[in-house]
């Protein structure tokens, strides 16, 4: 999204892009359009269109779709691949909470019945262990029926 230009390195060994082409020009449309925005609090922001996008909903009366039009002039439309970054981020936001949860109730069930729960894993290991046993096990040869009438030596 920047172009071509000298990026300076802040404190915390971040790399400060609001000097960069795009980013800068940004910087002063904002200050121009909402004064009360200093200069100290953009470049405190991450140059990213989502952390911009949230901070002026904040600290402005504007509608998001304004801003988000002020700064899609100078950063693009949202593309399919943020998109689809946002939706999977809401989707594991609502999958990994309750996966949590069964990990920790987990846990605390473990912790507070361990000869309990050490029993249930030595069962389960033995029902396992017979279950493959029984699938793997190479069933034992059928004899026809006119197996009787050979000598006992012959096979078939």
């Amino acid at each position: 999204m920047a172009t071509a230009g000298k990026a300076t390195a802040t404190s915390d060994g971040n790399v400060d892009l609001w000097s960069d082409g795009p980013w800068s020009e940004m910087k002063r449309a904002i200050m121009e359009r909402w004064p009360h925005i200093g200069e100290k609090e953009l470049t405190s922001l991450k140059c990213c269109r989502e952390h911009i996008v949230k901070f002026l909903t904040e600290f402005t009366e504007a509608s998001k779709s304004e801003i988000e039009s002020v700064v899609d002039k100078f950063t693009g439309p949202q593309g399919a691949f943020q998109q689809m970054t946002k939706a999977v981020e809401a989707v594991s936001d609502r999958v990994v909470s309750p996966i949590q949860s069964v990990v920790e109730r987990a846990r605390y069930e473990v912790d507070e019945h361990r000869s309990a729960a050490t029993a249930l894993v030595f069962v389960a290991g033995i029902v396992v262990g017979v279950w493959t046993t029984l699938a793997l096990r190479k069933p034992a040869p059928v004899a026809n029926r006119f197996s009787n009438y050979f000598p006992h030596g012959w096979k078939n």
